[in-house]
């Protein structure tokens, strides 16, 4: 388990004790949420669910196939105000992953994003032998498109009905980032 800082933040890797507080998370920003996520199952909205996908979260952390950070205020440390996901991670010769992110909507316009997105994106870097990684978002959300591009995100290009979102798949702009103290080893 890794443990993060920043000025007002702290920044943890999945734990199955988040379970109760993901659960008060993702109900709270559900019709938020599904403007811009895939739809859930009512099942995704239970203590069950979330235990189970804290447990995949660990097990995917321990095979290096994943990274998962859930992030805090320090005034409120049992509170998450955001996840932030690094999935397929795909080792040599492509040493690449997918990255994710959403805030809880209560907390947007406080730059929590900007302030904690690098150190967990540097902290990827630094511990999982990855050289790219990639990021979709959708063409209206501008805040995220502004962040990414803030972070030193390139845009590649569409990709045309790329994801399910509210049961239509919605072309998406893809942007990625390298890793500039990168080495390859040999395979």
């Amino acid at each position: 388990m890794a443990t993060l800082t920043t000025e007002r933040l702290i920044i943890k890797t999945s734990q199955e004790s988040f379970a109760e507080e993901l659960l008060a998370y993702y109900s709270r920003n559900r019709a938020f949420f599904e403007q811009y996520e895939p739809v859930h199952s009512p099942r995704f909205y239970t203590a069950d669910y979330q235990r189970a996908s804290m447990r995949y979260e660990i097990e995917t952390m321990e095979k290096h196939q994943g990274m998962y950070y859930y992030v805090f205020c320090k005034e409120t440390p049992d509170h998450v105000i955001g996840t932030i996901s690094f999935s397929r991670m795909r080792p040599a010769p492509y040493n690449s992953t997918i990255f994710g992110y959403d805030y809880d909507r209560d907390h947007w316009n406080k730059r929590y994003a900007s302030e904690s997105l690098p150190v967990i994106v540097d902290h990827v870097f630094a511990t999982c032998d990855i050289h790219r990684i990639e990021a979709r978002v959708m063409a209206d959300n501008a805040a995220s498109i502004r962040l990414l591009e803030k972070m030193g995100f390139v845009f590649e290009g569409n990709e045309y009905g790329g994801v399910l979102i509210g049961g239509s798949f919605r072309d998406h702009l893809r942007f990625s980032l390298l890793n500039p103290d990168y080495t390859p080893s040999l395979i």
